[in-house]
């Protein structure tokens, strides 16, 4: 109820309930939105709810936080058109906060988490595909035996 309140000092326009009720989303403008994200903890939003929404609401796009990368391969193939995964990013984040601290460059660090993105999203289509995320283990960096990683002089 605080956020709420919070949020209606901004001037942002907020319905309180359920937004996993397609009713709710209805009373709270779902017909007129483009664009409707659920960005709930925990996979609370699953496959059967996004095909639910976009069938209650076919003009609108559907955005989804999802917690990790179980929940993204759950929603694979379904209309939501953009996932992302929370534990990923927020590591993502870290880590390049972490090689700030150790005056590793900007480009090295882009260059890292480049190349770190490409190899994690070849390793997710290949889970998906194949609906068994233990698959395409050898897609994980450890640094160890990634020459694209090793460390170079002076940083």
């Amino acid at each position: 109820v605080e956020m709420i309140d919070v949020a209606k000092r901004f001037g942002a326009e907020v319905h309180f309930g359920d937004g996993t009720r397609i009713d709710l989303l209805r009373q709270a403008g779902g017909d007129e939105a483009e664009v409707i994200a659920f960005c709930m903890d925990g996979e609370a939003v699953d496959a059967a709810l996004v095909e639910a929404v976009h069938e209650a609401f076919p003009k609108a796009s559907i955005l989804v936080r999802a917690y990790d990368r179980r929940a993204a391969m759950a929603l694979a193939g379904t209309p939501a058109v953009v996932v992302v995964r929370e534990v990923q990013e927020s590591a993502v984040k870290l880590a390049k906060g972490a090689l700030e601290q150790l005056s590793v460059s900007r480009e090295e660090i882009g260059r890292a988490v480049n190349h770190y993105r490409t190899l994690d999203e070849k390793r997710l289509a290949l889970q998906v595909e194949t609906g068994d995320i233990s698959v395409a283990r050898n897609l994980i960096l450890t640094g160890r035996d990634d020459p694209e990683m090793e460390p170079r002089q002076g940083g």
